[in-house]
């Protein structure tokens, strides 16, 4: 999130560090821009979506993948409640605790990631070496 600066991905504003006991690990906070929903919640409620609003919301995942991809960082997480929305469809793509560089084709990649129901097919076929497709 640090390095990363596109208008489709969650900006890193501030990081919080709270510690109530002396010696006793507190909590970090990560501050990011105030979104009013994530795409899943969208999903499930009960008014339909246009066309015109899914192409939008559409092409805003693809920018925000085509800038991480183009940087040879893979999200590895993609999901609908890893997509934050406004109310006027922007989109932006947040939870980038399991994205890594891919530098190196050759690179041993972990085959645990990925929640469960969102896995690419060369992920649960226990493959390490993926490329930026399975955030498609």
């Amino acid at each position: 999130m640090r390095v990363l600066s596109h208008e489709n991905l969650c900006e890193l504003l501030d990081i919080c560090y709270h510690q109530e006991i002396k010696g006793v690990f507190g909590n970090l906070y990560i501050v990011i821009p105030l979104m009013a929903s994530d795409l899943y919640k969208v999903i499930r409620e009960k008014e339909e979506l246009s066309d015109d609003h899914i192409k939008y919301m559409t092409y805003q995942i693809a920018k925000g993948l085509h800038y991480m991809h183009s940087a040879n960082v893979i999200h590895r997480d993609l999901k609908p409640s890893n997509i934050l929305t406004t109310e006027e469809c922007d989109i932006k793509l947040c939870d980038f605790g399991l994205s890594r560089t891919v530098d190196d084709p050759d690179d041993i990649l972990t085959e645990y990631v990925v929640t469960r129901y969102y896995r690419a097919p060369e992920i649960m076929l226990s493959s390490n070496s993926y490329s930026t497709a399975v955030d498609l």
